[in-house]
């Protein structure tokens, strides 16, 4: 069935039969680079077909999880050749195979919204394990929801914007609160003002680390912030970043912003709404105070908590072990009900920018975060490290301090081990300190292709930053990239 759209484009279907398959000798390719999404959606959805295909991506997608759909898949009565349940993997279709299947989330919650999204079609009965509180897995609920409001007969349905990918452009709001640069348009709010509730990631303005005054980053960014105090919030020029794109540095200049726009979900700066904090006892409580004053770290509160999934009910919490940079640290006395603040991927977002914050962050519970485009939880580690803050990594947390008076921020050569969100995130934390070299910016093809375009546009379609062709070795600006296409990723 084709439809012809408003805007005079087609959608084009095809009556739920897949058009094209492939045979056992010859099985139709389907390259899926590293996106997981990609790569676990696609599995469940080619079994529905009439024919074979196999599907295989770069080495980091070959080693990421797949075992949990696999089974699944072939509980439900397909073929899947594979000799270590992942990638690459041949998968033989042979159309809807009506049939119940349990599939378990504790890898990836995509293995069961890959199946939920064939289920209509593939005449599955899909659920999560006995136990699982749909409340800790956002994505699958946004997924069932999703399947439920689409009009399988026709219709519209609107598809709602990123909130992942909004994450950052929030996060410029954060870090820049007395501006609010950003006019975040189209993302659903909160649930708890009036959202869907689809996308966790809506809750990333209200939870995002802040420092209304930007202090510390001021102190230490000496040159780079001289003036900016009391400055018009109509004119601000700050050095941003480099960016190594293969073989040529970029280097990055804000323009003057003309106009100051305004966001529709202000972040609130209210403890108690932005994050949830620790309950220490009072004896831990006093030792942390009197350890903090003792080792000089200047803010002395408990740290924030933010985790990448809801604990249930009887839960472990979480431990940081002490360190040197963290030697007694509240994460390690958490009680249940103070880790019911998450997010999904824009955690990344949040981690990030966490060290210009007002005060002491934790991340908890980032194991799933291991198993994605790169190891994230160590590459955050490392690149942060790189830029002179101080984190801590025990387990599958990360406790991030605010930086000393005595630091300096930045300068540093970011990896982004081809990882979107790395690129991203690291580019945002750019704005606010200088010297950052961003790898591979190319990466950003995968979610947000047009992301330094944005960057680059003047205002008011973008943050008016000057990006600049440099020499890799010398650092020397070369020239002026100011066409979109010299600022399209490159494959």
């Amino acid at each position: 069935m084709i439809h012809s759209l408003a805007d005079g484009s087609l959608d084009a279907g095809c009556n739920g039969e897949l058009p094209k398959a492939g045979t056992e000798e010859a099985p139709l390719e389907l390259f899926v680079a590293n996106a997981g999404t990609a790569a676990r959606f696609l599995s469940a959805m080619v079994c529905l077909g009439k024919g074979v295909y196999r599907i295989s991506g770069v080495p980091r997608m070959h080693e990421r999880p797949q075992k949990e759909l696999i089974e699944a898949l072939r509980k439900l009565g397909y073929r899947v050749d594979t000799p270590n349940n992942k990638l690459p993997a041949v998968f033989f279709g042979k159309g809807p195979i009506s049939g119940s299947v349990t599939v378990s989330v504790e890898e990836s919650s995509q293995f069961a919204s890959a199946l939920l999204l064939s289920s209509r079609a593939g005449q599955w009965d899909v659920s999560i394990p006995a136990g699982a509180n749909p409340d800790e897995l956002p994505y699958v609920e946004m997924t069932r929801e999703l399947v439920k409001a689409f009009p399988h007969d026709g219709g519209e349905f609107q598809i709602e914007a990123d909130a992942s990918s909004a994450s950052y452009f929030h996060a410029v709001n954060a870090l820049f609160g007395k501006i609010q640069p950003v006019n975040v348009l189209a993302c659903q709010p909160p649930k708890s003002q009036g959202g869907t509730g689809w996308q966790i990631d809506a809750e990333f303005p209200r939870l995002a680390p802040l420092n209304e005054n930007m202090y510390s980053a001021r102190q230490q960014i000496g040159e780079c912030w001289k003036g900016t105090k009391g400055m018009s919030e109509s004119r601000l020029t700050l050095l941003l970043w480099a960016v190594l794109i293969q073989c040529a540095h970029l280097s990055i200049k804000m323009g003057q912003v003309a106009h100051r726009w305004r966001i529709q979900q202000k972040a609130t700066t209210s403890s108690a709404q932005r994050v949830l904090r620790a309950t220490v006892a009072s004896r831990t409580g006093f030792f942390y105070f009197v350890s903090r004053c003792l080792l000089g770290h200047e803010n002395i509160h408990d740290p924030y908590i933010i985790s990448r999934k809801r604990l249930g009910e009887f839960e472990p919490a979480p431990k940081l072990e002490a360190s040197e940079a963290s030697p007694v640290s509240p994460v390690a006395f958490l009680t249940l009900a103070e880790l019911r603040t998450h997010l999904g991927d824009s955690i990344m977002t949040a981690i990030t920018i966490s060290g210009l914050a007002d005060g002491p962050y934790a991340f908890v519970q980032l194991g799933v975060l291991r198993k994605q485009e790169c190891e994230r939880v160590k590459a955050l580690h490392e690149e942060l490290k790189k830029c002179n803050f101080r984190v801590v990594e025990s387990g599958d947390t990360l406790e991030v301090l605010p930086i000393r008076n005595e630091a300096q921020p930045g300068h540093a050569r970011i990896a982004t081990y081809h990882d979107h969100r790395m690129a991203m995130c690291f580019a945002t934390l750019g704005l606010a300190v200088p010297g950052l070299k961003i790898e591979d910016p190319s990466c950003v093809r995968k979610t947000v292709p047009s992301f330094f375009q944005i960057l680059a546009a003047p205002p008011p379609n973008g943050l008016g930053v000057e990006i600049w062709e440099c020499d890799p070795k010398s650092g020397e600006r070369l020239r002026r990239l100011q066409d979109p296409k010299d600022l399209e990723p490159r494959k």
